[in-house]
């Protein structure tokens, strides 16, 4: 039972049989189409022979009638004419001498055409009845020709086309398969290799024939699919792995800070010096899980966006005054030159927080003295928010994965000094301008600084 279950769900039996129902069906309407035809040719033949011997008798009527022999004919064809007056009466029988062999006459043959009737058993006939008016009245002419031969030709035809059909089905079915194995034999081979792909091997393709026809097609597309799983286990492999390591970091801090306060605690250590550096660490371990959490719940779509309308001007003000604490312990100054009513149509907080996220890198890495500058302009098509700073830049070699995950242009630097960070912000900028439908790029050059674009679609307001 499972072994015919499982063939009727193969595909080479369905699509088989798919085909040779179509097949039957089609030559079935075609056979009786064609049995049809001829049969219309065969009786058309006949019907023109039997209507010819009827007028045979009606163009010599005034004859026959006025004599008084009755004459036989002896060919097996021209069978029978009979001429029948409206009383019912037989006037005239031309043909094989019978007592009234197709029975009494019925006057409505004539309007039914020419007609087949079984006389004497299993005698088969064609008859075939007109109308003619003699001197002395209205008769009626029937004509019967035998049809035996013509009968025999039809069930030969037929027998004809009930034994090939099935052997054209039967033909076609075993063709019909063999054509389908050979074309599913590509997929064959595709589910054989689509089985040695797994989540340790995710590098493995799928072959590809033909790129053209459809099964190629198909093979590229999920080469491609695989080539996407293939990045995002490995950035989700890496972005664990960092985010261990992050994790560790500042849980290793406090444990250590706090088994130092309790060997030293004598009045020699100030508690409250390690009670400020703990809760430094554990600030960094909130925020690193902050972003982490908003990352997650970004990945998943679970974020909506507040729309409204952002007055640029004002949110880099507030921004400066609340940053410009971290520029003036570095001796830096902070600029935020944007022109009044310059708007983008955005959620507020993310806005505030991936501009921030820019601000916060370019005061980090840039070198006591210099100058982080915000500007925003609008360029007909989008509103660009730009923050430039003096720093060291970046390698040409770095800019395409700085918007990773974790990612560090030098991972010597660490979480050292006050270029502090788990590399997250940029990776959030970059979720925020896509989630608004916009970008964010670096254009940098070692030793000459940086310059991050935010591009915001602009809206109608």
């Amino acid at each position: 039972m499972t072994g015919k279950r499982h063939l009727l769900q193969n595909v080479r039996t369905r699509l088989t049989a798919s085909h040779t129902l179509a097949l039957a069906l089609a030559l079935g309407a075609f056979c009786l189409i064609l049995f049809g035809l001829y049969r219309r040719d065969v009786y058309s033949d006949l019907d023109l022979k039997l209507r010819g011997q009827v007028e045979g008798v009606d163009d010599n009527l005034d004859g026959v009638l006025g004599g008084s022999r009755v004459e036989a004919a002896a060919s097996p064809e021209s069978w029978l004419t009979e001429v029948w007056d409206q009383k019912g009466q037989r006037l005239f029988t031309s043909g094989i001498p019978a007592d009234e062999p197709l029975g009494r006459l019925d006057p409505a043959c004539v309007e039914s055409g020419p007609f087949n009737v079984t006389v004497a058993g299993d005698l088969r006939v064609r008859v075939f009845c007109q109308k003619s008016v003699t001197h002395s009245g209205t008769v009626i002419l029937r004509g019967a020709r035998i049809r035996e031969r013509e009968a025999d030709q039809l069930n030969a035809f037929a027998r004809t086309l009930l034994l090939g059909v099935p052997l054209v089905l039967l033909m076609s079915a075993f063709l019909g398969y063999f054509l389908a194995r050979r074309a599913l034999g590509p997929v064959a081979r595709l589910t054989e290799a689509a089985r040695l792909i797994t989540a340790s091997r995710l590098s493995e393709r799928l072959p590809v024939i033909n790129q053209d026809d459809e099964l190629g097609r198909l093979a590229t597309t999920f080469n491609e699919v695989f080539q996407g799983l293939e990045q995002s286990f490995l950035q989700m492999r890496r972005f664990t792995s960092d985010a261990s390591h992050e994790l560790r970091t500042p849980l290793t801090a406090i444990r250590t800070m706090g088994e130092v306060a309790l060997r030293a605690r004598s009045a020699e250590k100030d508690p409250y010096e390690t009670i400020s550096s703990m809760l430094e660490e554990a600030q960094h371990l909130q925020g690193l899980c902050e972003s982490l959490l908003l990352l997650s719940r970004a990945d998943a779509g679970q974020l909506l966006l507040h729309r409204s309308p952002v007055d640029l001007k004002a949110l880099a003000e507030r921004l400066v005054d609340h940053i410009g604490v971290l520029s003036e312990e570095k001796e830096q100054r902070l600029l935020a030159e944007i022109p009044a009513d310059l708007f983008v149509d955005a959620d507020v907080q993310l806005v505030k927080q991936a501009l921030g996220n820019l601000i916060d890198n370019a005061i980090k890495f840039s070198p006591p003295g210099t100058t982080v500058k915000v500007t925003a302009a609008d360029t007909g098509g989008a509103v660009q928010i730009v923050v430039t700073d003096e720093g060291p830049g970046i390698d040409a070699k770095h800019l395409p994965y700085i918007f990773e995950r974790f990612y560090r242009v030098d991972s010597a630097r660490g979480r050292s000094g006050n270029a502090s960070g788990v590399g997250l912000g940029l990776a959030i900028t970059h979720w925020i301008l896509r989630l608004h439908g916009g970008h964010v790029y670096a254009v940098s050059e070692p030793g000459k600084g940086c310059q991050f674009t935010l591009e915001f679609p602009k809206g109608s307001f």
